[in-house]
Order: C-alpha cells, then sequence, then structure tokens
C-alpha cells in the first residue's frame, strides 16, 4: 500500500478531518463575509451622519 492508498481509504483518521474541514471553511468564509459587510455598513452609517450633520448646520446658518 502506497501514501496516495493510505490516504483515501475510510480508515484514515484524516478523512474523518477532511469532512468536517469543508464545513468549518464555510462557516469561517461566511463569518469574515459578515464582519467585512457590517463593518462597511458601520462605516457607511458613521458617514451618513456627518452628512446629515454638517445639512442641519447649514440650515440653521442659513
Amino acid at each position: 500500500m502506497n501514501v496516495l492508498e493510505f490516504l483515501i481509504t475510510d480508515s484514515s483518521p484524516l478523512v474523518a478531518v477532511s469532512r468536517a474541514a469543508p464545513f468549518y471553511a464555510g462557516i469561517s468564509a461566511w463569518t469574515i463575509e459578515l464582519l467585512v459587510a457590517g463593518l462597511i455598513l458601520y462605516g457607511l452609517r458613521r458617514e451618513e451622519k456627518k452628512v446629515f450633520a454638517r445639512r442641519a448646520a447649514s440650515k440653521s446658518n442659513d
């Protein structure tokens, strides 16, 4: 039995890890995507607050 056959067989503990690995990779990817989206939305909210404050200050000066 060569190394490749050993890695492919079901008796190998590597197969059990590799079956769970795609699940954890997917959960990690979704977590990263949600964090990035949250950061973008937070930054957008801050910028919009600045614009609204600037408009309010502009109207009060007129």
